[in-house]
């Protein structure tokens, strides 16, 4: 399994993982409570981490740990079609400052290649690139 930590400081960890700290296939979508986040973050330390995974971006703050979820670059299922990435940035002392960005680009065309490409199911993807949402709301995946 993928991860990585970053220690810009001593005591002060920045961990980037997959899905979950210890599996690619589970989740932490923004709905779960703080109490089921703590479950699955139990044994991470670090002041920060950063995850996809989830196809919709958020920063959350549980406890004194900081969750930032970047998402899926080029398909997210928040309702906003653009790109999205995060910015981390450590200022000393065990400060930390994360952002979400997002990038305009051309959803039409990239829709298109989609709907018109050899992949299955490319009309359901277009139009997940067209809106942002999932093709099947009332069954989201995370």
């Amino acid at each position: 399994m993928w991860s990585m930590t970053i220690t810009p400081e001593k005591g002060h960890d920045f961990y980037i993982f997959h899905a979950t700290p210890d599996d690619i296939e589970d989740a932490i979508p923004l709905r779960y409570t703080d109490d089921e986040v703590k479950k699955i973050i139990k044994d991470t330390d670090a002041e920060i981490m950063a995850f996809g995974h989830v196809h919709g971006p958020y920063i959350r703050q549980v406890e004194n740990q900081t969750l930032i979820c970047t998402a899926a670059v080029g398909m997210n299922w928040d309702g906003d079609y653009r790109p999205v990435y995060s910015v981390v940035e450590y200022e000393g002392g065990g400060k930390w400052h994360a952002e979400i960005k997002r990038v305009d680009y051309d959803k039409d065309a990239q829709a298109k290649k989609n709907a018109e490409g050899w992949m299955p199911h490319g009309d359901r993807i277009a139009k997940m690139v067209r809106t942002g949402e999932f093709w099947n709301p009332a069954h989201m995946p995370h």
